[in-house]
This record gives C-alpha cells, sequence and structure tokens, in this order.
C-alpha cells in the first residue's frame, strides 16, 4: 500500500498531519491562540491537516504586553520579602529594598490624592461652571452701573461717593466669590456659593464664611488692582468720549 494512502482504523490517522490547520479553537484562554499544528502542542485547538488527520497544534497566549505591577502590590511584595527573609538579607540589599519602599509608600499617598482630586473635579465640574458664569455676569452689571455713576454729572457729589463705593463693595465681593470658585481645595467636597435649597447646616455655612474670608485676605491686592482697573477704564472711557463729543462739535461749527 502507498505511504500517502491513510490507513482504515481512524485512531493510527490522529497526529500523523503536518498541522498546517488553523485550530478553531480551544486555545482561548488568554488570547486567541494562532493553532498552528506543530507537533503536540499546548492548548491550542485541533487543526485538520492536508492528509485527514488531526494535529494538535501549539496554543498561543495572546501578543498583549505585560501589564506592569500597581504600586500597591510593589508595597505588598516588598513587604512580604522583608518581613520573610530580612534577617538574612545582606545590609545593603535590605537597605535598599527599604529605601525602595518608603519612595512606594509617597507614590501611593500621592496617587490616592491625585484621584480623589479628580473625582472631586468630575463631580462639581458642572456646578463649578455654572456659579463662575453667575459671577461673572453679576460682576459685568456692577462694571456697567459703575460707570453709569460716573458719568451721572448731575447727581450729588456726597451721594455718587457713597453709591460708587456700594459698587465697589460688592465688586470685592463677587471677586471674592469668583476666586473662592476657581480656587477651592481640589480634594474638599465643594460648598455652593448659590445652592438651590437655602442651607441651614450652621457649620457648612461658617466654613464657607471662613474660606471667603481667608480668599478676600490672600487675594486682597489682587481684588485691589482688578477695582482700580475697572476705575481706569471708565476713566479712559469718558475721556475717550468727551474727546469724540469736543471733535464732532468742532467739525459742527466748521462746517
Amino acid at each position: 500500500m502507498d505511504n500517502n494512502t491513510l490507513s482504515s482504523n481512524p485512531s493510527t490517522n490522529r497526529g500523523k498531519g503536518t498541522g498546517r490547520g488553523r485550530g478553531r479553537g480551544r486555545g482561548r484562554g488568554r488570547g486567541r491562540g494562532r493553532g498552528r499544528g506543530r507537533g503536540r502542542g499546548g492548548r491550542g485547538g485541533r487543526g485538520r491537516d492536508n492528509s485527514g488527520g488531526r494535529g494538535r497544534g501549539q496554543g498561543g497566549r495572546g501578543r498583549g504586553t505585560k501589564k506592569k505591577s500597581s504600586i500597591n502590590k510593589r508595597i505588598r511584595d516588598i513587604e512580604r520579602l522583608l518581613e520573610k527573609k530580612g534577617d538574612t538579607l545582606p545590609d545593603n540589599v535590605k537597605s535598599e529594598k527599604e529605601r525602595v519602599l518608603a519612595d512606594l509608600k509617597i507614590l501611593a499617598s500621592e496617587k490616592r490624592v491625585e484621584d480623589k482630586e479628580r473625582t472631586m473635579a468630575n463631580k462639581y465640574k458642572m456646578v463649578k461652571f455654572f456659579e463662575r458664569r453667575k459671577c461673572d455676569r453679576k460682576i459685568n452689571s456692577l462694571k456697567n452701573k459703575l460707570k453709569t455713576l460716573i458719568n451721572d454729572i448731575e447727581m450729588d457729589d456726597d451721594i455718587k461717593q457713597d453709591k460708587i463705593g456700594l459698587n465697589e463693595k460688592q465688586l470685592r465681593e463677587n471677586m471674592g466669590k469668583l476666586l473662592y470658585i476657581k480656587y477651592f481645595p481640589k480634594g474638599k467636597k465643594y460648598i455652593s456659593l448659590f445652592p438651590k435649597k437655602p442651607m441651614t447646616n450652621e457649620k457648612i455655612l461658617e466654613k464657607r464664611s471662613t474660606m471667603l474670608n481667608n480668599i478676600e485676605e490672600q487675594y486682597g491686592e489682587r481684588i485691589d488692582n482688578f477695582i482700580a482697573e475697572v476705575h481706569n477704564e471708565m476713566e479712559i472711557e469718558v475721556e475717550v468720549e468727551e474727546t469724540q463729543d469736543n471733535e464732532d462739535g468742532e467739525s459742527f461749527f466748521m462746517e
């Protein structure tokens, strides 16, 4: 009988194949596995070869990159090593492991802080956005009101100064609120300036008031500079308008 002729007994045909067929698949454990038959294999699928026999293929375990150990896992590994073999390790090795362990604990602590800040930032992102926009609108409204007060020549000077002082106070308060929103501690629960329902918890109200006062004290010079810039802008606008009026009057009489 020709050597290429298959035996009538199916059992003798198993494993004779060259294993060229792709395995269909039992090797889906950790990746799909390419399952090309090369002799006796691992977990790959069984592929039929050209001669009809079944060849066991070597199953692949995927090509994924090895996942880096987490910081906490590395900390646990080093702690176990020092606990079990700390007495037998050479002094230089032990000191190096202890140094690495201390550095990893610092990294783990920093990562926890970053994760908490990221969580809080995502949680209160929209609340801060709407409150910031509300403060911006209020500040623009007060600036326009200040411009109207400065341009009012018929108002009594004492009354005008009182109203300008009140306007500046409101500007200062709203600038403080704007800075409160911007520099509120990232890792803490945000205390809203404009809650939908009135706050009744005295501790929270006191905490918010304290933080607003601290912001105004810390950034008081910046707020003063902002108000001074607003006054300068108003004065420049008034001068430009007066100059424009004079030019219009001169051109009228020259015609």
